[in-house]
């Protein structure tokens, strides 16, 4: 979980700094931003759509080494959408007329007993049409 502290941080950088008056970053924004997203796929919509309020309150629960279940959902959602992605192999992966995306999420939620519509909400997805 010490790498989902750094993202937590990191969006926590983010988006202080795109605040009127926020601290200049020594990263350029764009530069951060990619590498956000290589290290956490779907962590922008994250980024976007998450109140500050959230991004400290999940920073301070990992900080203190007790993440809810949805984090742990969180966590594994990245790192398998991550491996899918580099892999390219959406045959194996992919849940038939699903997005590559949908297909991890829904895997992942049943991995982890996260309730399918709790770990969409918190990584910032819409909802399908089909749920």
């Amino acid at each position: 979980m010490h790498r989902m502290i750094f993202k937590y941080e990191e969006m926590l950088r983010l988006r202080r700094t795109a605040e009127p008056g926020g601290p200049d970053g020594d990263i350029a924004p764009r530069e951060a931003l990619r590498r956000l997203s290589e290290e956490f796929p779907g962590a922008l919509r994250e980024l976007d759509r998450l109140p500050i309020a959230e991004i400290e309150r999940r920073l301070e629960a990992l900080r203190a080494g007790a993440p809810d279940p949805v984090l742990v959902a969180i966590a594994r959602y990245h790192a398998s959408l991550r491996t899918a992605l580099l892999q390219k192999r959406v045959d194996r992966t992919q849940v038939p007329g699903a997005r590559l995306s949908q297909s991890v999420l829904i895997r992942v939620a049943e991995e982890t007993r996260v309730p399918t519509d709790d770990l969409r909400e918190a990584l910032g997805l819409r909802r399908s049409k089909a749920s």
